[in-house]
């Protein structure tokens, strides 16, 4: 929790303050991408996609290579369902930071979304191996449950994610996803903010 005063902040609050801190940014440096892409995060954060994605787009435009926007772009295109868009931008960071993961991550998550287990399980590898992660079969397991129609065992697998590897860095872009998946803003955010 975040605490002003000793008195706990609400999640509005805590989101006002992250746009006034990113509106803040872009005015004093506005050929800079990182303030847009804070803007975009907390629209994303919100649930604000397509306005989330309008900043990920102003980032790129200033840097093409920006991973972050690159990032939640592919990531917009992933909750619209436009798989080719999510996966060009996927596989695109992918050489511009390969080290990260991201891009492999969103790759596996493109899989588990159009039902291919094993692409997906290749992909969830090859981030694993990079970053110190859960085990990639709790993960898969993670995200097979959210494609299912059972939210109980979806929201036991997001708590398997948890326990397992809250601690690791990977781990909270799934758990980030999982929780977004579930309709909890609110608990997406601490993943977030980590």
């Amino acid at each position: 929790d975040v605490f002003l005063y000793g008195v706990p902040l609400s999640f509005e609050a805590r989101m006002d303050s992250a746009a006034y801190h990113a509106r803040r940014a872009i005015e004093l440096g506005p050929h800079l991408p990182d303030g847009y892409a804070a803007l975009a995060r907390m629209h994303a954060v919100r649930g604000v996609r397509d306005l989330s994605a309008l900043q990920m787009r102003r980032a790129l435009e200033l840097d093409p290579n920006h991973v972050e926007a690159l990032a939640g772009l592919a990531r917009h295109h992933l909750h619209r369902l436009q798989v080719a868009e999510a996966a060009d931008l996927a596989r695109r960071l992918v050489q511009v930071a390969p080290e990260e993961g991201l891009g492999q991550h969103i790759l596996f998550l493109i899989h588990v979304l159009i039902g291919d287990d094993e692409g997906a399980a290749v992909w969830l590898r090859r981030g694993s191996e990079l970053v110190q992660d859960a085990s990639p079969l709790t993960i898969f397991d993670m995200f097979r449950a959210l494609r299912g129609d059972d939210p109980e065992e979806a929201r036991r697998q997001v708590d398997a994610v948890a326990d397992e590897s809250g601690d690791r860095v990977w781990s909270w872009s799934s758990l980030f996803d999982g929780e977004i998946a579930l309709g909890n803003p609110q608990a997406a955010l601490g993943w977030a903010e980590r």
